[in-house]
Parts: C-alpha cells; sequence; structure tokens
C-alpha cells in the first residue's frame, strides 16, 4: 500500500509491505509479545456468539496482522461461515469469504440509494455468518455495520483508530461516525475491545541507568540525562521499582542490530471484556470511572506480575521496561508518569 503527500521541498511518500500470499501462516499471539492473560482473553473473544470484537490502535500497531491470526486461528475457521468486507484487502485470509467493496460516502447525501458497502453487509446478514469482519471503521457507514451485526445476534469485528480502550465509546459516538451510547452499551453489543501498540525491541547491548547518562553528560546532551533520571526517579517513587534493572538504548549500537541499539518489535496491549457494571458506568458518560472499575475490580496491582489482566498499556510498558525487554523511556509514549492513577 501506498501513500504520498506533496510538500515544499517535494513529495513524502510511505510504504507498506504486507505478506498477501494466502499461504503465509499468521503470527501466533504468543510472538507478538502479548501476555498469557491477554492471550485468554483473544480466545475467549473467539468464542463470542454475539456482540463486536473491537480492536483499536494507531497506523502502524499491527491491529490488520493482530486480526489476521484472531481469524485464522478461530476455533471454528474453516467450520463455519466467515466474511471479510474489505477496502482494499490487504491480507488474504484462509478458509475466510473476503468481498472487496469501496465505500460511496456521496450516497449518505442522495434519498433512496443505498451504498455498495451496506449493500454487502445487508446481503450477508442473509447468509447465515459466524462471523463478519467489517475491516477498519472510519465512517458512519463502517460504524453502522458494526453495531448492525452485533445487534442481530452475530459477532462483527473491526479495527478503530483510538488512543486507548476507555476512548472506543466517544470515538464511535463522534458525529463522524454516528453511533449512540445508549445502543453502544445495551446488552451484548461491545463484546471485546483492545488497544495495542508496538515498541522497539532493545538489543544486548542496552545500557544501565548509570552508563546512559554518563554518555549523554559527555556529549553534553544534558536534558536527555535529566529526563532519564526523572523517568527512573518516578518509577521508583511511585512503583519502589530498583532502577538498576532499568535498561535504555545504547545510541551507538553495535554490529549485531546495525548500531540502532534496538532490534526488533514487541506488542503493548490492554485488552477486556466488559461487564455490566463497566457498561452501567459508560451509559452515563463516566468512561473514566467505567475505567476504575475495570481497574480495581480485575487487576492484581502488582507491577511486577506478568498477568496483565485489568491493567493499561502503560503497566505493560512498565512490565516490559522491568524486564529490561524495551526502553524505560517509552513508557511516556502512552501519557505522562506524573499524572498516571496507580
Amino acid at each position: 500500500r501506498l501513500s504520498s503527500q506533496r510538500g515544499f521541498f517535494g513529495p513524502k511518500v510511505v510504504c507498506r509491505l504486507l505478506h498477501s500470499e494466502l499461504g503465509t501462516t499468521a503470527m501466533p499471539f504468543s510472538k507478538m509479545g502479548l501476555a498469557t492473560s491477554q492471550i485468554e482473553l483473544l480466545q475467549q473473544a473467539q468464542r463470542l456468539e454475539s456482540g463486536a470484537i473491537i480492536q483499536t490502535g494507531i497506523t502502524g500497531s499491527g491491529k490488520t496482522t493482530a486480526a489476521k491470526t484472531l481469524i485464522e486461528t478461530h476455533p471454528k475457521n474453516g467450520q463455519s461461515a466467515i466474511y471479510a468486507v474489505a477496502d482494499p484487502i490487504e491480507y488474504l485470509l484462509k478458509n475466510v469469504h473476503q468481498i472487496y467493496v469501496q465505500r460511496d460516502l456521496l450516497t449518505l447525501e442522495t434519498a433512496g440509494k443505498k451504498d455498495p458497502y451496506s449493500e454487502v453487509i445487508e446481503s450477508l446478514m442473509r447468509m447465515d455468518p459466524d462471523l463478519v469482519d467489517v475491516g477498519e471503521v472510519r465512517d458512519q457507514i463502517s460504524a453502522r455495520a458494526v453495531a448492525n451485526v452485533a445487534k442481530s445476534g452475530h459477532v462483527s469485528m473491526c479495527t478503530l483508530h483510538t488512543d486507548s480502550i476507555g476512548g472506543i465509546i466517544n470515538r464511535l459516538t463522534d458525529p463522524k461516525l454516528g453511533l449512540t451510547r445508549q445502543e453502544l452499551t445495551s446488552s451484548k453489543v461491545l463484546g471485546f475491545l483492545s488497544y495495542q501498540a508496538l515498541v522497539a525491541k532493545l538489543c544486548s547491548c542496552a545500557l544501565p541507568q548509570a552508563e546512559i547518562e554518563y554518555f549523554y553528560k559527555a556529549k553534553q546532551h544534558h536534558h536527555e540525562a535529566i529526563y532519564i533520571q526523572s523517568i527512573a526517579s518516578q518509577l521508583q517513587q511511585k512503583f519502589n521499582i530498583d532502577t538498576s534493572v532499568l535498561r535504555f538504548r545504547n545510541p551507538e549500537g553495535c554490529l549485531h542490530c546495525r548500531q540502532r541499539g534496538t532490534k526488533g518489535l514487541t506488542m503493548v496491549a490492554e485488552m477486556m471484556i466488559p461487564d455490566d457494571a463497566w457498561l452501567d458506568i459508560a451509559a452515563t458518560g463516566n468512561d473514566r470511572a467505567a475505567m476504575r472499575h475495570w481497574r480495581s475490580q480485575y487487576s492484581d496491582k502488582d507491577i511486577y506480575s506478568g498477568n496483565m489482566q485489568g491493567k493499561l498499556v502503560t503497566e505493560h510498558t512498565i512490565y516490559k521496561a522491568i524486564c529490561g525487554e524495551i526502553d524505560a523511556r517509552q513508557i511516556e509514549r502512552f501519557g505522562p508518569l506524573a499524572s498516571f492513577e496507580v
């Protein structure tokens, strides 16, 4: 897939390379870097009989790859009716009836005329579907498709751009997408929610705090040394973390990582299957209170634990930093530590 944008000095081009062969094996969830507890939640999502499975994240967060794995490792894959409507088709999916259809938003302004995307979704409701993947939700047509499939007693699946699972309802009720809070928080519509991001994994040449601070001070980059010190101090004060376990990217790298200091990517995530209490609170519009309920109810409240039930993506990132897998500075990608609620 190719995207371009003009600029003063010429065009900027971004190219996304995808393995599009049908025989390409889906990447296991365990290799993505997900915790065992998160994989168990995904497996529960695969066993839903109705409701919407919503995977969120920013562009380039691995949503399409995770969706492929969820569908191709589904217990009913090859034994049930799984459909995917795409604009465009990015991956060829095993045992899935994939339909390419281009959305026409102009039909929203034309009385009595249906968009071709909507027509396909309506026709699928007569095809006895077990799961319908409607692709990326980015307009009223696709948002309505997710809700209608879920409300009709089937499983719908989609990807969405948000910054957290706590922002999903707010995003879907934006006028550009047009769903209502009442229909989203009714029983069995929201079946599974996730937010994910990709973080660079440290190479074995990573440095401990003392060495990385010395490096930046020697290079006269005092602001970076102060920032690292601040991150370590906040982790120690808020979570009583022994900062000697933290590792930071070696700016000079090594031959093993081609002098980048990092080698590969790992996924950090937050996931939930909404319970009735969460839905009741979210129905009032207080999404923050709903998230506090979820965290207090399901988290083991142990930052050193690999159990990510009831934990935010920030906590998953902190855990990976404690394990020395990622640079501790990556934690603040998901919000400042100073304002993070423990």
